[in-house]
């Protein structure tokens, strides 16, 4: 029993609380519950902090793996935002949604991720 608790460990890596990122001029043990959004940019993630943007070399799958999915949903390839920063969604065309931030950002919900938001809703 203690080997096959042990194999699920490995299988499910722990949650992150932290993120050691690069700034412009140091590296930073960034809280997540600072980030209110992530995006990818090539071969790097960038996390936006408030006013503060900050990069890690990774991928948004593999972050999207260690996160929360309570507190961090992908709303398209390219994009994943902090639940707790999202002001308001907006209908765009196609079935596709902008997804509005509390600081002003925006960003596009996409067709291929708008199940990622359905589980926010009442039934």
């Amino acid at each position: 029993m203690e080997r096959l608790l042990a194999d699920l460990r490995r299988e499910r890596p722990e949650r992150l609380e932290r993120l050691l990122v690069q700034g412009a001029e140091r590296s930073v043990l960034l809280p997540l519950t600072r980030v209110d959004r992530f995006e990818s940019a090539r071969n790097y993630v960038v996390l936006h902090a408030g006013r503060e943007s900050f990069r890690v070399r990774s991928t948004l799958d593999r972050l999207e793996q260690r996160l929360d999915p309570r507190r961090f949903v992908r709303v398209s390839r390219s994009a994943m935002v902090n639940v707790e920063r999202v002001a308001e969604l907006k209908p765009w065309s196609h079935g596709d949604w902008v997804v509005v931030l509390s600081d002003g950002a925006k960003l596009r919900l996409t067709r291929a991720f708008r199940d990622r938001l359905e589980r926010f809703q009442l039934e």
